[in-house]
């Protein structure tokens, strides 16, 4: 798996932010993004990583843009 890099920190960090303001529980938004409550948190603490696709419908989610390259 490719990591997302150092940015990751900062965006997950942003992303669990904006969920919080916007008053929205793990559990409503792993339904929305129909993945498990588990897997949101791993991604919000960092123990885990998005994959590119999950990564942008996350953010997506919550109003947030993203920008994913992908280097060659």
């Amino acid at each position: 798996m490719k990591h997302l890099g150092s940015g990751f920190v900062e965006l997950q960090a942003t992303l669990r932010q904006k969920r919080i303001e916007r008053g929205i529980t793990l559990s409503e938004l792993a339904r929305r993004l129909n993945t498990s409550k588990s897997t949101l948190s791993a991604w919000e603490k960092g123990l885990a990583e998005p994959r590119s696709r999950g990564l942008v419908r996350w953010a997506s989610a919550l109003g947030v843009e993203v920008r994913v390259e992908i280097a060659a």
